[in-house]
């Protein structure tokens, strides 16, 4: 049965998972060229849904595994168990499920529910070691995430995702390419990551994140009202000029220099 007469039967998306299920053809083989599978590759998919990703992959990896939270899309995909030995559904959520079975996992896929997708990608960053990833996302979010210093779209998210990974566009996709279609477009991303230092990255971060709750203060302010005046005196006596910019003007670099001082005074702080 394809999609729509299966949809038509029994598998109404359910619009509290994010559910939209890709039908498009095109956008498959753009994330398949894009994830540049090799027959040693270990594939992790995310919210398979029915298959659409996961039934072209398959044939291309040593391994793949997929982990699916709504229990009616699992039953639909059982059958692919059967006939590839190395396939693996899981039914789980990803945001809670122990990630450890795929912690080596080569690559990963998924088109992402758009209201959860950045704390996914936070746990790949974190928990998981894969050389490449490609993911779809809301187009905001995507546009939040390769966003450069001083536009609109320019975030935390930025700080966070450009700390842990190089990123390229695969392509944009249409709202028509989707069953039932969204509100909005998206965009498929290609992540490369960084070598980096995970909790030091991961505290960086979460650093800028709270900074950036003040956007439209100075970054003097955003840091006074965050934390303390000692702390946001301290860091205005080392660089004056850069703390009078507000945080959606400073780049990641900028970021960088006002947290080794915070560093700093957290160390005095502990002594």
């Amino acid at each position: 049965m394809d999609l729509f007469g299966l949809l038509n039967r029994k598998m109404k998306p359910k619009k509290s998972l994010g559910q939209n299920f890709l039908h498009d053809i095109n956008i498959v083989l753009k994330i398949q060229k894009a994830l540049d599978l090799q027959s040693t590759d270990q594939l992790l998919e995310i919210g398979p849904g029915l298959g659409a990703l996961t039934k072209h992959l398959l044939p291309s990896c040593k391994e793949y595994a997929a982990i699916e939270i709504d229990p009616r899309c699992i039953q639909e995909l059982l059958f692919l168990e059967q006939e590839h030995a190395h396939f693996r559904i899981v039914q789980g959520d990803f945001l809670t499920i122990n990630l450890e079975p795929w912690k080596n996992y080569t690559k990963v896929v998924g088109n992402l529910p758009y209201h959860i997708a950045t704390p996914i990608m936070e746990r790949i960053a974190t928990e998981l070691q894969p050389t490449k990833i490609v993911c779809m996302f809301a187009i905001g979010t995507a546009d939040r995430y390769i966003a450069t210093v001083g536009t609109p779209q320019y975030s935390s998210a930025s700080i966070m995702m450009q700390s842990f990974f190089s990123m390229e566009t695969v392509c944009t996709v249409k709202k028509g390419s989707f069953f039932p279609s969204p509100s909005i477009d998206s965009k498929v991303l290609s992540f490369t990551p960084k070598e980096v230092q995970i909790k030091k990255t991961l505290q960086f971060t979460k650093f800028v994140q709270k900074i950036f709750s003040y956007r439209r203060k100075t970054l003097y302010n955003a840091i006074k009202n965050s934390y303390s005046d000692r702390v946001a005196s301290f860091i205005q006596s080392n660089c004056a000029i850069l703390m009078q910019r507000r945080p959606e003007m400073c780049s990641m670099e900028d970021f960088q220099w006002v947290y080794q001082y915070y560093r700093e005074t957290m160390y005095e702080k502990n002594e």
